[in-house]
Order: structure tokens, then C-alpha cells, then sequence
């Protein structure tokens, strides 16, 4: 079990409380990779000494950290979460039962939203797990959430020197998986809620570099006309995503927490689109992502 956190010592005791609660033997190895400058890791070391904490310094990003519990890790199912995220008490069982009926490379499950979240909160709930609040996929899907995400250890070992270099972005892992003839599960039971206290800013510069890693990434390999496309295009790209953002909303009844977030919410949207702009114009020509590792 690998958890980030990047200052969350507001909301990282209810997290470790609810992966303890699980039903005993379904939980082992439990991994904080911490990047906080708010004492997230020595209120964990007091609290919850059975944890291994690993600490990293500078800046890094929500991948990154998960790379490195991965590799840290030991368990044949490897899950991760961050810090924000509490497990419902059947959560991991939920997983565990669907490896036992299948061979999936990976199982996924739901991730709602706690009561009483900041409009912040709910601005972010909406852009990053809004797509995952709905308990209607069951089965064989093409992605589950990194935040409520469990793997097969032995799939994720062809990637070990890519997430040792890069970190574990799971929509590219996802592909790479799909690629080999792997195949996600979603599991439905297996539910965390999402507690917020996230700090606004932080998450505001961190869409901004996942938004140029995408735009960097998805450039590459592409001739002089596409690449002049996708940036004529680029205009139109927050427009979309907020459509699929408010299809997620309304589907999962949050219509009413949608608005009351939107000027956050679209904020935190043009930071995305800025990015992805920006890793349009900086990928080099013979697939040379420009794209730094760390943000």
C-alpha cells in the first residue's frame, strides 16, 4: 500500500485510520512517500509507527511519489492512494475479491466526496475524480483512478526503469498495459471519499505541469501540420473539458456543488489548458517531450 502526501497532515490521520480498519490480513505493507512542509511525516512516525515513512525532499509530483513507494514496495498488489483519500471499510477486500476471480493487471474502484467540502475542495473533487463518482462501471474498463488504484506487482516490473526515472503517471502506464494485452478492472464496492485540504495553490502549479506533460507528450511523433492543428485547436480545449466535467457532475447528482465551485474550478481549468499549451510548443521536433521530470 502506497500513500502520497504533499502537506497533509489535516487529513493524513483519517486515511491511515481507514486503511486500518480493514479486514485484518487484507492490508500489509503500508508506504507514506511524504513531500510536506507542515510535519505530515513526524506526526505519521508518532501515530502510526507500523508505517514506513519515506521522505521526499525539493519539489516533486503526486507520480513521482507513487514511483517511489512502487519500487519500495514488496507486496504481490501493490494499491495506492494519497492522503486526502479514506478508504470505506470494505475497500480493500472489494479489491482483493476481484484479483481472486480474475487475472486483471489492475482493479480500480470509486472515489465520492466527503461532506462539507471547501468550495476549493470541491473545485478540485470535480476536475481531477469527477469522472470516478459513479458506481455504474463494473468489469473490464480502460482506466481506473491513480487514487484508488491497485496493480499486480509482477505487471507494473516491465516499467520499473521508466517509473524509476519518470514516476508512475498512470493514464501512460495504463496504455503501455493495454498495449501487452493486459487487461483494468473497475470494482465498485472498493470506495474511498475524498477529504480535501488540498492546498489550493499547490494543485493550481501541479495542473499546470501535468497539463504540459500532457501536451508534451501527446505532440510527439506528430508532423508539422498536426502539431499546427492541435495548437489552432488549443482555444477550444477548456470548453470541452468543462463539458465533460459537468456531464460527470450532473450524472453523479452534483450539479448544485458544481456551480457553487466554478470560478475555482476554472481556474484550475486554464492552468491545464496553459500547460498543455505550453507542452505543445516546447516538444522537439524528433520526439523530444521538453518536458521536465519534476515541477
Amino acid at each position: 500500500m502506497v500513500v502520497a502526501a504533499q502537506d497533509a497532515r489535516a487529513t493524513i490521520g483519517r486515511c491511515l485510520e481507514g486503511l486500518e480498519r480493514q479486514r485484518p490480513g487484507s492490508l500489509g505493507q503500508v508506504i507514506l512517500v511524504d513531500n510536506s512542509s507542515d510535519g505530515t511525516a513526524e506526526y505519521v512516525r508518532q501515530r502510526f509507527p507500523s508505517v514506513e515513512v519515506v521522505e521526499r525532499t525539493g519539489r516533486a509530483l503526486i507520480p513521482e511519489l507513487w514511483g517511489a513507494g512502487i519500487l519500495r514496495s514488496s507486496g504481490e498488489i501493490v494499491a495506492l492512494t494519497t492522503a486526502q483519500m479514506v478508504p470505506d471499510k470494505q475497500w480493500a477486500q472489494a479489491l482483493l475479491q476481484e484479483y481472486a476471480r480474475h487475472s486483471w493487471a489492475g482493479v480500480g474502484g470509486v472515489i465520492l466526496p466527503a461532506p462539507k467540502l471547501s468550495l476549493p475542495d470541491q473545485a478540485v473533487y470535480w476536475l481531477r475524480y469527477g469522472r470516478y463518482a459513479r458506481r455504474t462501471a463494473v468489469g473490464a474498463v480502460g482506466d481506473i483512478p491513480g487514487d484508488n488504484a491497485s496493480y499486480r506487482r509482477a505487471q507494473l516490473l516491465p516499467f520499473a526503469e521508466r517509473i524509476r526515472r519518470e514516476g508512475f503517471w498512470e493514464n501512460e502506464v495504463h496504455a503501455l498495459l493495454h498495449r501487452r494485452g493486459a487487461r483494468l478492472c473497475a470494482a465498485p464496492e472498493a470506495t474511498v471519499r475524498y477529504h480535501g485540504g488540498t492546498r489550493f495553490a499547490r494543485f493550481a502549479r501541479q495542473r499546470l505541469a501535468h497539463g504540459r506533460r500532457f501536451g508534451a507528450q501527446r505532440i510527439v511523433g506528430l508532423g508539422p501540420a498536426r502539431r499546427v492543428l492541435l495548437v489552432a485547436v488549443w482555444p477550444f480545449t477548456p470548453l470541452a473539458f468543462l463539458a465533460r466535467i459537468c456531464r460527470d457532475a450532473l450524472g453523479a447528482g452534483g450539479g448544485g456543488s458544481l456551480v457553487r465551485a466554478l470560478p475555482a474550478l476554472l481556474c484550475l481549468l486554464m492552468c491545464w489548458s496553459l500547460g498543455e499549451l505550453l507542452g505543445y510548443l516546447s516538444a522537439g521536433p524528433k520526439g523530444d517531450s521538453g518536458c521536465p521530470e519534476t515541477a
